[in-house]
């Protein structure tokens, strides 16, 4: 995360009205491949975040990735217990393989609130899939912000108690034949 003195947004931007700078109450981060490690890490650090959506993380290579530093990383994204996660991966990831992903989440993810899905023949890159990994996505949210009823302007009214997802069982289980993803608990 950047660290520093900045100056208050009024002061940077003096040509805009000090009432276009309202803090975001509610925020969803989302990396892909290194960034879904950041995102992870840095969702630590903000307590506006809600929710965090990490997609093709390169678990596999994260230690040469971050430096060595890969638990340290890991460990700081497990910190918020009051997260919802969702992992995606393609079972023809170039970089991480279905069980080694299973495996890195069982043991350092905690499992509150936590999805995995896998997109049946996805690679690495979505290529030709990102309809099908938008439709994951989608699917995720409206499960867990339902009172937003697929509208997620409606993000900053809603009052989240943080409640855990329901546990897996053959409702939450979901297989869509469109997108042929698996949820995971």
């Amino acid at each position: 995360l950047l660290k520093g003195d900045y100056p208050p947004l009024e002061e940077a931007y003096p040509e805009r009205a000090a009432d276009d700078f309202v803090r975001p109450t509610k925020i969803l981060l989302l990396g892909y491949s290194y960034g879904s490690l950041i995102t992870g890490s840095a969702s630590a650090e903000i307590p506006e975040c809600i929710a965090t959506i990490s997609i093709a993380p390169p678990f596999a290579v994260q230690m040469w990735l971050l430096s060595f530093r890969s638990d340290t990383f890991l460990s700081r994204a497990a910190q918020r217990l009051d997260l919802y996660r969702l992992f995606i991966l393609g079972d023809m990831d170039n970089f991480t393989k279905e069980d080694y992903f299973q495996s890195i989440l069982e043991k350092k993810v905690p499992s509150h609130n936590t999805k995995a899905a896998i997109l049946r023949g996805a690679d690495h890159f979505f290529r030709h899939r990102e309809k099908d990994l938008m439709a994951v996505i989608g699917q995720w949210l409206q499960s867990v912000f339902v009172e937003c009823q697929g509208d997620l302007k409606q993000l900053p009214h809603l009052h989240l108690n943080h409640a855990p997802m329901p546990s897996a069982s053959s409702e939450n289980q979901h297989q869509s034949s469109s997108a042929q993803a698996a949820f995971c608990a």
